[in-house]
């Protein structure tokens, strides 16, 4: 950590150079000094290469940026939302929000256990309620188009809502043994 410190405070005095040297070149009219700025610039442009590499580099090299392009497994995307399943979930389809706010919500279809949905509901104060599925959907303030996979109307004619504050809806069907979960962070 202590040596991509060291390239940062020298990629900001290459920069500090940088400016003053094209500075006092174009008000002094030293054109020589200009090139000797450009040649800095180069050399700027270099270091921060370097010390980009390196911070990836020795923050997990490849698994980033594998991490970047690919986002999250749907497994991942659970045990980050609910923490380690007790074993008995199968992630279907997913949808990963790789920057929340700006993107859309988590969306996940999972089949589970009614041990594994008490063991969710337990770790937050969840809003029960019990409604019709027809048109949920357009009601949980997601906008949800016809090619998502996000479908209550699968779940039953009439299914579990858990709500908490985030706001984050757990839909299940009424024996606990199918869900989606939209975790809407804004």
């Amino acid at each position: 950590m202590l040596q991509i410190f060291g390239w940062v405070v020298l990629a900001f005095i290459l920069f500090a150079a940088f400016v003053v040297l094209v500075v006092w070149a174009i008000v002094k009219k030293e054109w020589v000094k200009f090139l000797y700025g450009l040649l800095i610039l180069a050399s700027l442009i270099t270091t921060l290469g370097y010390t980009g590499y390196k911070t990836v580099s020795k923050f997990g090299g490849r698994k980033v940026m594998t991490k970047i392009h690919f986002g999250r497994s749907g497994d991942e995307i659970y045990d980050g939302l609910f923490g380690k399943p007790a074993g008995c979930v199968k992630v279907m389809e997913y949808k990963d929000q790789p920057v929340p706010g700006f993107d859309g919500a988590i969306r996940l279809h999972f089949l589970t256990c009614p041990e594994e949905i008490a063991r969710i509901l337990a770790q937050n104060k969840y809003e029960a309620s019990k409604i019709s599925s027809r048109g949920l959907a357009g009601e949980l303030g997601v906008s949800v188009s016809k090619s998502d996979f996000i479908k209550p109307e699968l779940l039953g004619d009439t299914i579990l809502v858990f709500e908490y504050l985030k706001p984050q809806f757990i839909l299940t069907n009424l024996s606990k043994t199918e869900g989606y979960c939209i975790d809407i962070w804004k």
